[in-house]
């Protein structure tokens, strides 16, 4: 299965979101797959000047399993900035998910 993640605006990204995004699997990086879409259901590139990104997917390598932790946190330390915006450039603060495959 795949995590996906629903912004409440689009958003504009620095850089791929594996270069922004930790995902982790009871407590262990994991790798996979960015999708992003935007407000139409197209698929975008990421980080691209336009990508008016509303949900951003990640599919990984190894397929998450029951029982798993799963979380998504930010790659940068605070102050640093995640590296992802809303659309009049206001930074997006943070990012905590921590869920339990069920």
């Amino acid at each position: 299965g795949s995590m996906p993640l629903r912004f409440s605006e689009p958003v504009l990204m620095a850089a791929p979101p594996s270069s922004l995004l930790r995902v982790a699997v009871n407590g262990s990086t994991v790798t996979g797959t960015w999708v992003c879409r935007d407000g139409t259901d197209d698929v975008v590139v990421c980080d691209a000047d336009d990508a008016a990104v509303v949900t951003a997917t990640f599919t990984p390598t190894t397929a998450f399993a029951s029982g798993q932790r799963v979380t998504v946190s930010r790659v940068t330390v605070p102050p640093a900035r995640i590296g992802i915006y809303d659309l009049d450039g206001v930074p997006l603060i943070q990012v905590a998910i921590d869920t339990l495959v069920s």
